[in-house]
């Protein structure tokens, strides 16, 4: 049997196409349809007669116009469809700003208590940061020879600090760096230098401590190996030992969403309707603010909560406007407009409501729905941020696979099955079974028991492995 042979895969309710990943013959019957013209893998099939110049509606919103009239049964491409000419201030100055209350929901993890108003960790770890490169090397050295209490899950050296001379980048690695002191799976933090970096260990910890984080500081000119690792044993003997249970709605993910395959159809959609769901349940989503994200328009721009945030979207509309035009790629895997383009890359904060964008290390706010973070090319860099503004978990789709690990556990999230197969030490969770009849609600739900399983202490792919990394922004 040809591979998803009869498959097809309708998006949201509202849709008026639906995607066939292993395309058609003229004549086939593929959910109650007639294909009408021979259908590429992963392109659009009309479910109902569209008029001319009304709107070609695929993840629940508008992505182009119909260029002439379409069938039932159509093939719908480029051929019969013209872009909605960008996402133009125009039409999001009209949308309407929403506000959603917060959410309640049964849901809860077991977690570790944290103090200052910090959201429970799902991890009780110690992170040792250096703050001049001299001391990596030693500090690495020091973490071999010590021995972790039994209460502590592991001790993570975050080799994050600019080079001595680069002082352009030392304000905003610094907020980084206490976005970092203030992550709820940080039960203690020790900053480490030598006591002539422009990134002051004693500074970070003065500013961490007035936000009542659970830090020290050493200097290594001044303080002994044995007197290093007393620091440690003391931030662990202040730090909880028992996990305790929390409302879902204490809950911050970072979400990735993946490039290129199936991604659209299968591993993005379906953190869209997780994204939903927790946001329900009063948790807050992180989302990375790239080109793409800004191209969805006002798929975004209706939920945005506040007039202040309204304006903060339309200038960074405004500002990657030009960017981001389908791809040939993109034209083979069936994507027609830049609209469907943005939509199939960055649907990830599903239809909740738009809280806010966060600067550099600032800490995401109690309120449910998303966030808006700094965006980078760089998925490495994206997760790093959402780490410094509080997640506890980051979900991490991928169509081509990648070992990486963040500072928080991290889920793998493959588009297709065969990722899955070829790289199972790397994958925490496969999409792909959507192609193959699943529904994507019903996976965004067997997801969300992962995510909590995760929360509860079930350890990632990089987890098992013993290894995370934070990648700074290039700026």
């Amino acid at each position: 049997m040809p591979m998803f042979e009869n498959c097809f895969i309708r998006l949201r309710a509202a849709d008026n196409v639906f995607v066939l990943p292993g395309g058609g013959g003229i004549g086939a019957v593929v959910g109650n349809v007639t294909l009408r013209a021979e259908i590429p893998p992963c392109h659009k099939v009309a479910t109902e007669d569209i008029e001319m110049d009304e709107p070609v509606v695929k993840y629940g919103r508008a992505i182009g116009f119909a260029a002439r009239e379409i069938k039932r049964g159509d093939w719908v491409h480029d051929h019969n469809v013209r872009s909605k000419n960008g996402p133009g201030t125009d039409s999001i100055r009209r949308s309407g700003l929403l506000h959603r209350g917060k959410g309640k929901s049964n849901a809860s993890f077991m977690g570790y208590r944290r103090r200052g108003g910090i959201r429970p960790g799902v991890r009780n770890e110690l992170w040792v940061i250096p703050t001049s490169g001299c001391v990596r090397g030693e500090i690495r050295y020091i973490l071999s020879q010590y021995h972790k209490p039994y209460w502590i899950d592991s001790v993570k050296l975050i080799d994050c600090s600019p080079d001595c001379e680069d002082s352009s980048k030392t304000d905003i690695a610094e907020d980084i760096i206490i976005g970092f002191a203030r992550n709820p799976n940080a039960a203690g933090v020790l900053f480490v230098g030598l006591g002539c970096e422009k990134l002051s260990a004693s500074e970070l910890y003065d500013r961490a401590l007035a936000e009542d984080c659970n830090v020290m500081y050493a200097a290594l000119g001044k303080n002994s190996n044995d007197e290093v690792m007393k620091y440690l044993d003391d931030l662990a003997a202040l730090s909880p030992r028992v996990r305790e249970s929390f409302p879902i709605s204490d809950i911050c993910v970072g979400m990735i969403s993946a490039q290129g395959g199936y991604s659209g159809l299968t591993a993005n959609p379906m953190l869209s309707r997780l994204s939903d769901s927790l946001a329900a349940g009063g948790s807050v989503i992180l989302a990375s603010g790239t080109p793409e994200l800004f191209a969805s328009g006002d798929a975004i721009s209706d939920r945005i909560t506040s007039r202040e945030n309204f304006e903060i979207f339309v200038s960074k509309v405004e500002m990657f406007a030009t960017q981001d035009i389908p791809s040939m790629t993109d034209w083979e895997n069936g994507i027609t407009t830049r609209e469907e383009r943005a939509m199939s890359l960055s649907p990830v904060l599903g239809e909740s409501p738009v809280i806010g964008f966060l600067d550099y290390g600032e800490a995401a706010p109690a309120q449910a729905g998303a966030l808006i973070t700094p965006g980078s090319r760089d998925e490495a860099v994206n997760c790093t941020l959402f780490a410094a503004s509080g997640t506890q978990i980051v979900l991490f789709a991928t169509a081509s696979g990648t070992p990486f690990g963040s500072l928080c556990p991290t889920i793998k999230i493959s588009a297709a099955t065969e990722l899955a197969k070829a790289r199972p030490a790397w994958i925490d969770f496969d999409a792909g079974s959507i192609l193959n009849g699943e529904s994507i609600d019903a996976e965004a739900a067997r997801l969300r028991e992962y995510v909590l399983r995760v929360a509860c202490g079930e350890r990632a792919a990089h987890e098992k492995k013993g290894f995370s990394d934070a990648v700074m922004p290039k700026l």
